[in-house]
């Protein structure tokens, strides 16, 4: 369990930290001060030694127990992902990240332009492929979660921001 939030943790802490530092398109010399700033939230946040790799809108942040690579210009379903879990096709695409622990590989996948309605579609499609389901429909989105064996499936979606993060335990 603790590696599963540790892996949660650190896709939360540089997702934000990498939103509000506005990475640029191409490696620059403020690229090593945003590496070291990012070592230091993060091994603040975990209590491990951090790596980290900024190349343009693609980081990788490596510790002893686990690896994350984020794509802020990701466009496309990733890689890995197990065929169990029904694609999210209800947006736009804006940024991936994949996780790898000891215990637990990770998605994490941030849309746009996503209707109001497309809990309850995803909700329906989880079903589908026989995943067991919990939700929350609200004004403005919702959330549901959906777990199948070794699968734990999340989408929470607002207003302005929709994430899908899957987990799936080794």
């Amino acid at each position: 369990m603790k590696k599963i939030f540790l892996s949660q943790l650190l896709a939360g802490t540089v997702s934000v930290v990498l939103v509000l530092a506005g990475l640029p398109g191409c490696q620059s010399a403020g690229d090593k001060a945003r590496e070291e700033s990012l070592e230091t939230v993060i091994e603040n946040s975990s209590g491990e030694k951090t790596e980290v790799d900024i190349n343009g809108q693609n980081v990788t942040i490596e510790g002893d127990n686990y690896k994350t690579e984020l794509n802020t210009a990701g466009n496309q379903w990733p890689e890995g992902i197990p065929e169990d879990v029904p694609e999210f096709t209800f947006g736009e695409i804006h940024g991936t990240t994949a996780t790898e622990t000891d215990e637990v590989y990770g998605w994490g996948i941030h849309f746009a332009d996503v209707p109001k309605d497309a809990v309850e579609k995803y909700s329906a499609a989880l079903k589908e492929k026989g995943f067991k389901t919990v939700k929350v429909i609200m004004d403005e989105g919702g959330t549901v979660t959906g777990e199948k064996g070794k699968i734990t499936v999340s989408l929470i979606s607002g207003d302005d921001m929709t994430h899908l993060s899957i987990q799936v335990t080794k």
